[in-house]
């Protein structure tokens, strides 16, 4: 037979997704290499499978093959034929061997001859090749006897070939890529999962579709090529359009009967449900055990035609029986390690429950960090835990300790390295680094056994926090066995970090909102009132200038008529005009001094002597006694920055309005200042106990002109004029007053002068 050479055009990782179509085609493509089935083998099957066929014509067609004359006189002298070296011939040996042995003499010099032939530039296995020819003569074996019992439409001869050939497509897969089908076969043992789903995951493919890829290039019939296909298929669940579905089901019974008697290998887990496949064909639950129980001898009695050294039929249940109690073994191997895994979910889904009954919606994040401690000192059975978190500046740092519960603090300019931006690589602890370590020393050390590890908390993809604690080495490596278990705790934990501090984002949020609506609402208020008095400046400004003229005429005429009017009531009534006029004038310089004041000159000045001065002159010129007015200062070395001449002017006429909301019997007058000589702005109170105002007046306050006292009102400009010299100044002023409480008037002044001179200008 030609020996042909592979091109390895796929790849031979074994890491391969099974979702490249690309990859899958590629691997296909190689079976399209693999030789052809020799004509001679396909007209053996068809001539043994015919019941038309006589024994002159099959015996014509296998002397026409050297290879397969060979084969089956080497068949007829095996011990026990009782026939000579000399007189073997191919005519004796169909009629002594029969149709079926042929037919299995001509399959196996062909199909094995194939798959010895390539050569995949790879070092192959010869005892995984000889194990799946084994499994595969078996349910060979085990096909013809469940068609024979069914007694159905499929031929037990050509249930025989079905089986023979269900997994070629293993035996094909394993010629082509023979080191990547070994990793395939050991990976699904250790793992004990289908073999299907190992093929797909590594090599793109399955052995169901190479075989059938395959079988349909030798042109072999299409039952036979549809057993091979869905032979792992529930017989439930088989197409509708099929040529032959009884062969289909008679193959995957077959197929689970010789799994579970284990002759051969198979890879992957044992069937569970053999007696239910059986009775789907019909067959009672005691035909089944008949029917497990005749396989090996069958197997025994067929497998020189496969040149295969089949044990005695006692040693192949001992073997399958050893085989059960090495793959029991495993089972229960992974049993145990499934139980200590819902050990280890069981609590993790109570430490998520004591989280969930301790959390709190309106917790704020140093809680939530506490509570995540706690529950994993309880979860972890670790003396300490930390959490830290990555995503706050600055970073909130708490731990529990299982004596002395928890504590929380922010670590005041200090921002925690983010880690790893994704969880979802490993979802198990790591070392801790130094740096997180290094932080949490501020409030609590993590001394004891173990080493310091950290378990990443994770939200949309991102670090938000760190547990930190110590673990010993036993328990490191079983709770990194629990990746989704931890990882599951680390986004509900992840989850209430970030909860907690966007809850406490929004809040300061909202503070921040109402303080700018607050200071929105005071700045229109201030922009308003400055708005007003500019138009009152601008106006009064005119006024002044247009009244000067005329009222220095009128002054100066009623004087010059005074001089020489010699009738006393006119002479007094002229100087009623004269006198007017010039009160009227000094009522324009004081619009003048309002519109335009004259530049400050700030100096330093002593808050206590000036004060001093203040209280002494009011004492001595008022109705306020000393035992009435009270001047307090915190510190006596404050000084403000101010120009004199307007410090002098404000409070005289703030003191003037006090005096004159006062009654003389029960006046009381305080000058307070809390200041410190260190502040940057001073503050002072003139407190008085006078008749108050409400709201409207209040409001009104400042204006210019206007004065709530109705008798002997004033013009209403003291309280204008010294908002408007002590905002000249950089400085503020307010007022607070209530009916029949009194007035508190609130100044700031700056303590010194500012760094840039062209601020105070």
């Amino acid at each position: 037979m030609t020996t042909t050479t592979l091109n390895n055009k796929a790849p031979r990782s074994g890491g391969a997704s099974g979702k490249s179509p690309v990859r899958a085609e590629i691997i296909l493509d190689h079976l399209n290499e693999l030789p052809a089935l020799p004509a001679v083998a396909v007209r053996v099957l068809e001539a043994t499978a015919s019941d038309a066929s006589a024994a002159s014509d099959v015996v014509r067609l296998i002397e026409s093959d050297p290879a397969l004359t060979t084969k089956v006189l080497r068949l007829l002298q095996r011990p026990g034929r009782g026939v000579r070296t000399g007189a073997a011939t191919v005519e004796r040996a169909v009629v002594l061997l029969g149709f079926s042995q042929v037919r299995a003499a001509a399959l196996s010099v062909s199909i094995y001859d194939v798959f010895r032939g390539v050569d995949s530039g790879e070092a192959g296995s010869p005892a995984l090749r000889a194990e799946i020819w084994r499994h595969s003569a078996a349910v060979a074996c085990a096909s013809r006897l469940v068609a024979r019992q069914c007694r159905g439409p499929a031929k037990p001869e050509e249930a025989f070939v079905a089986g023979l050939l269900h997994d070629v497509g293993k035996l094909a897969l394993e010629a082509c890529l023979p080191k990547a089908y070994q990793r395939v076969v050991d990976r699904a043992v250790k793992e004990h999962r289908p073999i299907c789903d190992v093929e797909q995951e590594v090599l793109g493919v399955d052995h169901t579709v190479a075989a059938r890829r395959l079988l349909t290039r030798w042109g072999l019939p299409r039952e036979i090529v549809e057993a091979a296909w869905l032979h792992h298929l529930d017989p439930r669940s088989l197409p509708a359009a099929l040529a032959a579905p009884m062969m289909v089901r008679i193959v995957h019974a077959a197929d689970a009967l010789v799994r579970q008697l284990r002759i051969g290998i198979s890879a992957g887990p044992g069937p569970t449900d053999v007696e239910r496949r059986c009775e789907e064909l019909g067959l009672t639950r005691d035909q089944a055990r008949e029917l497990s129980a005749a396989i090996p001898g069958e197997f025994e009695a067929c497998a020189s035609a496969f040149d295969l050294d089949a044990a005695p039929t006692d040693a192949t249940l001992v073997r399958a029986l050893s085989e059960a109690n090495a793959e029991l073994g495993r089972v229960n191997a992974r049993l145990d390690e499934a139980h200590r895994a819902a050990l280890r979910r069981g609590r993790c889904f109570e430490a998520f429950r004591h989280f969930a009954g301790l959390l709190h919606a309106d917790d704020p994040i140093g809680i939530v960090a506490e509570k995540i401690a706690e529950t994993a000192v309880l979860l972890f059975d670790s003396g300490r835990a930390a959490v830290l978190t990555t995503m706050t500046d600055p970073a909130v740092a708490a731990t529990w300790d299982k004596d002395r519960a928890g504590r929380s603090q922010r670590l005041s300019g200090v921002r925690a390295e983010t880690g790893a931006s994704k969880l979802g690589r490993s979802g198990g602890f790591r070392a801790a680094p130094p740096a997180d370590i290094d932080l949490l020393r501020r409030i609590g050390d993590l001394e004891g056994p173990g080493e310091p590890v950290v378990l990443s908390l994770d939200h949309a993809g991102s670090e938000v926090g760190r547990v930190v604690l110590l673990l010993p080495e036993h328990a490191l490596s079983a709770w990194n066995a629990a990746g989704r278990e931890l990882e599951g705790l680390s986004l509900a934990w992840g989850l209430a970090l970030s909860h907690a501090a966007g809850r406490e984002q929004g809040e300061r949020f909202q503070e921040a909102l109402v303080e700018a609506n607050r200071r929105v609402q005071s700045t229109q208020a201030e922009v308003l009132h400055r708005k007003s008095l500019s138009m009152v400046s601008e106006m009064a400004a005119g006024a002044a200038h247009e009244l000067n003229n005329p009222l220095a005429v009128i002054a100066g005429r009623a004087q010059m008529l005074s001089a020489d009017c010699a009738d006393p009531t006119t002479q007094r009534a002229l100087d009623i005009i004269a006198e007017q006029a010039k009160r009227a004038s000094g009522i324009v310089n004081e619009l003048m001094s309002f519109a335009k004041p004259r530049q400050p000159m700030p100096v330093p000045i002593r808050l206590a002597e000036f004060l001093e001065v203040l209280w002494r002159r009011w004492t001595e010129e008022s109705s306020l006694t000393a035992d009435r007015f009270e001047v307090r200062l915190a510190d006596t070395g404050v000084q403000v920055y101010a120009d004199p001449a307007a410090l002098q002017e404000v409070f005289n006429a703030l003191l003037s309005n006090a005096v004159a909301a006062m009654k003389p019997e029960t006046a009381r007058l305080i000058i307070n200042s809390p200041s410190a000589a260190s502040d940057e702005t001073v503050r002072i109170r003139i407190e008085d106990n006078g008749a108050g105002m409400d709201a409207e007046v209040l409001e009104r306050a400042f204006d210019p002109f206007f004065s709530h006292r109705h008798a002997g009102r004033g013009r209403g400009m003291g309280l204008s004029r010294a908002l408007r010299l002590i905002e000249i100044g950089r400085g503020r002023l307010s007022l607070e007053s209530s009916p029949g409480v009194g007035t508190t008037v609130f100044i700031e002044l700056p303590a010194r002068a500012p760094a840039n001179p062209a601020a105070g200008a």
